[in-house]
């Protein structure tokens, strides 16, 4: 059976794979992160034979599978369906979908003539294809656990969608006592193509925005879905991006907790599971969040820690930016000498946000307002751009969203420090003089204006490996930000 990229296929380990894969575990490499136990091979023999006789080894539970590139075997893979009666670790069965069936697998490269070859993310995701497509349908989430101490693993399945969960130490088996890294994917009947709107039958949808629809829990509350939506130019593409709103979700949430000692969040801890019926938990599972209905502070509160983007244009003209004077000589990219609180309107979908002074944000929201949310915005961009910089990321600016709650408390909402909300910067790639590459949708952005666009809804269709390499780089701030 042979999986959506033609170049892989998998098939059931059977008898005549046994001498190759006991090489394969015998490899320095394999040996130092894979079970190589005799009672591990046993298991691996007796489901080849069929599984005509017990196993000791986790009761026979294991599936085993060949992976080959271009018909030449390269990889085994092991999967097993768990469930929340099983004896697994907390935090596994946190992560555990309540809907469609749930999988542990295992990976690994044996063939050393295609290891360092870029294959094994491709090749772990066409598997997944493979698995759903062919042996069961109804698979929703695989589980995968890294040790901490293998980061090259932890990179290769964050490239094929895997997101992190938290950390655990193996209670028992070959590697007891070892810390471990689980890590997520859930896959919806949208895995190819993307999740671009939600229609939920349990709950009342009360608004659709640029990317999250957000649906009435009751009075307090509200339920905030990530979708794969994707705009560019303030207009909505036709084309979403796979897996986009699990990925700003995780990391929204990763920030929302990080800062939380700086400015209260809009997150009321409840679980997205909890407030939804069973039919709707594939629209929301890895990328909703329960959070409080707020009174919107009507505007945007960018905070700029470099030039770039609409400021490098408008200091360009003016050597100011929304009316806060700069130095004069700086160039394209330059670091500001201290970052700078650069407000604008709040626009409707497919309008544009205009930037304004500080003194038109005082007539907008009222001076002392105005004041809390720009020294809250600074903080937040301080603490954050610190963190950043520790995993080799340069923020370069932001932008934030401010509710009131019941008793007036200024709360942080909507998302945090995303690639949607944020520029994000490689630092080793970091030359003041030009604009670097960031972690975001510039793939899409690039690829449009190429196409003579005239940033007029519609817009054209958005080929799949555009999408595909913005996808990868969201995938990439994720896990350089959460490690």
């Amino acid at each position: 059976m042979h999986s959506e990229d033609n170049m892989f296929s998998f098939e059931a380990v059977s008898n005549q794979h046994l001498g190759m894969i006991m090489d394969w575990l015998s490899s320095p490499h394999v040996m130092e992160f894979w079970d190589n136990s005799p009672e591990h091979k046993e298991d691996i023999k007796i489901f080849a034979d069929g599984r005509k006789h017990p196993s000791p080894y986790f009761d026979g539970v294991f599936h085993y599978w060949i992976g080959k590139h271009a018909d030449n075997p390269f990889c085994l893979v092991m999967t097993s369906e768990i469930g929340e009666k099983d004896d697994i670790p907390a935090l596994w069965k946190d992560n555990l979908s309540k809907t469609g069936k749930n999988f542990s697998i295992d990976f690994c490269i044996g063939n050393t003539d295609l290891l360092g070859k870029g294959l094994a993310s491709d090749a772990l995701e066409n598997f997944l294809i493979f698995f759903k497509s062919h042996i069961e349908p109804y698979a929703r989430n695989f589980l995968i656990d890294p040790d901490e101490n293998n980061p090259k693993a932890k990179h290769v399945y964050a490239k094929a969608g895997f997101i992190s969960a938290g950390n655990f130490t193996m209670p028992s088996g070959f590697f007891s006592g070892h810390e471990t890294n689980l890590m997520i994917k859930v896959l919806g009947d949208s895995i190819m193509t993307g999740l671009n709107t939600t229609n939920l039958t349990s709950l009342k949808k009360i608004y659709s925005g640029k990317v999250r629809d957000l649906y009435e829990i009751d009075e307090a509350r509200m339920l905030m879905i990530a979708t794969d939506r994707l705009s560019a130019f303030d207009v909505i593409l036709d084309d979403p991006i796979p897996a986009k709103g699990q990925i700003l979700t995780a990391i929204s949430n990763f920030w929302f907790e990080k800062l939380k000692d700086v400015v209260p969040n809009h997150l009321t801890g409840d679980q997205p599971e909890d407030v939804v019926a069973a039919a709707d938990l594939p629209q929301v599972q890895g990328r909703a969040v329960v959070a409080k209905r707020l009174k919107a502070v009507p505007i945007e509160a960018v905070v700029r820690g470099y030039l770039a983007g609409s400021g490098w244009k408008e200091y360009q003209q003016s050597g100011s930016i929304c009316g806060v004077a700069l130095p004069a000589g700086l160039k394209e990219a330059d670091q500001l000498p201290e970052p700078i609180f650069t407000p604008s309107t709040k626009a409707a979908v497919g309008d544009h946000d205009e930037n304004i002074s500080f003194a038109q944000c005082e007539a907008i929201v009222g001076a002392e307002l105005a004041a809390k949310v720009r020294d809250t915005a600074i903080l937040l961009y301080k603490t954050a751009a610190e963190y950043a910089a520790t995993r080799g990321i340069i923020i370069c600016d932001t932008k934030f969203e401010f509710g009131l709650d019941e008793n007036g408390v200024l709360t942080l909402m909507d998302e945090a420090l995303t690639p949607d909300s944020s520029r994000f910067w490689p630092a080793d790639s970091y030359q003041p003089g030009s604009n670097p590459p960031s972690f975001d949708k510039q793939f899409v952005r690039d690829w449009l204006e190429a196409s003579g666009w005239n940033k007029q809804a519609p817009a054209p269709a958005v080929p799949l490996d555009v999408r595909e390499k913005t996808a990868a780089k969201y995938r990439e701030a994720l896990e350089r930000l959460t490690g």
